[in-house]
C-alpha cells in the first residue's frame, strides 16, 4: 500500500495541526471578540508568554494599534499586513500576518492568525533593521515603505491620501528636548 492511499482525510488534518503545532510560524485562533483559544508554539515563542497564560488572553492586547486590526476583521475583510506587538517581556516583535475569518453558517465566529517574524536577531541583522525601519520609532522607511504601501492598496483596494513630512531639523529636536523625551514622542506621534 502507498502512501496517498493511506491519505483520508482525518489524517491529513492530523499532519497538518502536528505540523502547525510545532512550527516557529505564528498561529492563534481566536473567538470573534479576540480571546485567545488557541496558540502554536512558535506564537508562544514570538510573545514569550507560557501557553497557560496566553490562552483567555486577549489578542488585542498583544498588538500595538489593535483597534485599527479590530474594524478590518470586523468588516469581514481578510487581514494581510504588516503588524507590531509587544511581548510579555515588553519587547516589540514584528509580524507578517495575515488573518482569516472562521465562518459558521455565514457568521464569523472567530480569526485565524498566521505569521511569521521579520524582525529579531533570527531574521535580520541590525544593520538591516535600520535600512528598513526608523530606529527611534519603529516605523517603515525608504526600503519597506514601498511593501507598506503596497500591503495598504491591496488590502482596501480604495482611494487614499497620503501625506509625507519632511521635518527641517529635526535632529535638533532631540538636542532641546533631550534622547528619552525625543524617543517618546516620536513613538508615539509616528503611529
Amino acid at each position: 500500500m502507498n502512501f496517498e492511499n493511506l491519505l483520508t482525510e482525518e489524517k491529513i488534518k492530523e499532519i497538518v495541526f502536528k505540523t502547525l503545532e510545532n512550527s516557529e510560524i505564528f498561529c492563534l485562533i481566536t473567538d470573534y471578540e479576540g480571546k485567545i483559544l488557541y496558540s502554536n508554539e512558535g506564537a508562544l515563542k514570538i510573545t514569550d508568554y507560557q501557553k497557560n497564560e496566553l490562552i483567555g488572553k486577549s489578542i488585542y492586547s498583544l498588538l500595538i494599534n489593535a483597534s485599527e486590526i479590530e474594524k478590518i476583521l470586523k468588516s469581514e475583510k481578510v487581514f494581510k499586513g504588516f503588524i507590531q506587538g509587544k511581548g510579555k517581556s515588553g519587547m516589540n516583535f514584528h509580524l507578517y500576518l495575515e488573518i482569516f475569518p472562521i465562518r459558521e453558517n455565514k457568521k464569523i465566529i472567530g480569526f485565524v492568525y498566521l505569521g511569521e517574524k521579520i524582525l529579531g536577531k533570527e531574521k535580520l541583522s541590525n544593520f538591516s533593521y535600520a535600512e528598513e525601519f526608523d530606529i527611534i520609532t519603529g516605523l517603515p522607511h525608504e526600503k519597506a515603505f514601498s511593501t507598506v504601501i503596497t500591503t495598504h492598496i491591496n488590502r482596501y483596494n480604495e482611494p487614499f491620501t497620503l501625506l509625507i513630512v519632511d521635518i527641517c531639523g529635526f535632529s535638533d529636536l532631540s538636542i532641546t528636548y533631550g534622547n528619552r523625551e525625543f524617543k517618546f514622542y516620536c513613538q508615539n506621534r509616528g503611529r
